[in-house]
């Protein structure tokens, strides 16, 4: 499992934004509330990207029955619950400079990264203010904070976005406010190692 980054993303723009904005966001109803995907909805990943998995230069498709299928997720392969009829095939360097040329990357991974700052997009993602002029959420990212995905909302929405993090798995907690794409503020702050957390002493000692 990932090191976990609790996020707090607010965009503050016209309410033309606001809207824009809000109706590409995806959600899914679980029960009495709603889950949102902001990056999947207003960043897409292009659908070539999704098949390939590795990075480094190692890059492969699965192929099940002369079709190109989705690999299988990392628990799949240490459970080995995959059908054991999947091929994996290496790209070749022309199918690797097309997507890149295309993409910006060569995997899932790495353009997830590009786009987003972060493994996955948001997780858990939970709308908690919603005005004419302002949207508010709070969600999870895996491993990094999303000001990489915060600064790309700004810049191409022309709008005013604050990402607060905090991760006590990865010790730090920080802000970036950012006006039109353009870093206006930040704040870092690193917890601390928790080796090196000192017991407090009683005053009888």
């Amino acid at each position: 499992m990932p090191n976990w980054v609790d996020n707090k993303l607010t965009i503050e723009a016209d309410k033309v934004t606001i809207d824009n904005i809000f109706n590409k966001i995806k959600s899914q109803q679980f029960n009495d509330s709603k889950v949102y995907q902001i990056a999947l909805g207003l960043y897409p990943m292009p659908n070539d990207i999704t098949y390939v998995m590795g990075t480094g230069g190692s890059e492969q498709y699965a192929v099940l029955q002369d079709k190109i299928v989705r690999p299988p997720s990392v628990a799949n392969f240490v459970d080995k619950n995959y059908d054991e009829r999947l091929e994996f095939v290496d790209l070749t360097e022309v199918q690797k400079k097309d997507l890149n040329e295309k993409h910006g990357a060569t995997n899932w991974y790495d353009w997830n990264v590009k786009n987003y700052g972060t493994k996955w997009g948001d997780c858990s993602t939970e709308l908690i203010n919603h005005e004419e002029s302002k949207l508010e959420f709070v969600f999870e990212s895996p491993w990094s904070h999303s000001a990489v995905l915060a600064q790309r909302i700004s810049e191409d929405y022309k709008a005013s976005v604050e990402l607060k993090h905090y991760s006590i798995e990865n010790w730090e907690k920080g802000m970036f406010l950012f006006e039109e794409g353009t870093l206006h503020k930040s704040e870092y702050e690193l917890l601390g190692d928790p080796d090196e957390v000192l017991v407090p002493v009683s005053e009888e000692e």
